[in-house]
């Protein structure tokens, strides 16, 4: 009698221990983690998806609208002769190139 509780003791530790060892069980937990964390990425692509195609995935709260400083005439008036001016000067440019003399000479 005591062999056989020794030896049904022994069995259950066995089983217990190829329980707890078997390679498959782990790659099956892997497997599923794996497959909910690529099942919530997909679901979570999708929202992201239908976000940005309604356009209100980046969208702040209603912004107050902001006055716009109005332009300096004075100012604007200096900007544009200089641009003038350097229109003026690149056609004066093209059409007199200045002659360089040849150094080698």
């Amino acid at each position: 009698m005591n062999t056989f509780f020794s030896h049904s003791i022994s069995k259950q530790i066995r089983s217990h221990l190829v329980k707890r060892t078997n390679p498959h069980h782990h790659w099956n937990i892997l497997l599923s983690v794996f497959a909910c964390i690529g099942c919530a990425l997909f679901v979570f692509s999708l929202y992201l998806l239908f976000q940005i195609k309604n356009d209100t995935v980046f969208r702040e709260g209603a912004v107050a609208p902001t006055e716009t400083p109005s332009v300096d005439m004075n100012t604007l008036k200096k900007v544009t002769n200089i641009f003038d001016s350097k229109k003026a000067r690149h056609e004066s440019i093209k059409m007199n190139p200045t002659v360089f003399s040849d150094p080698s000479m």
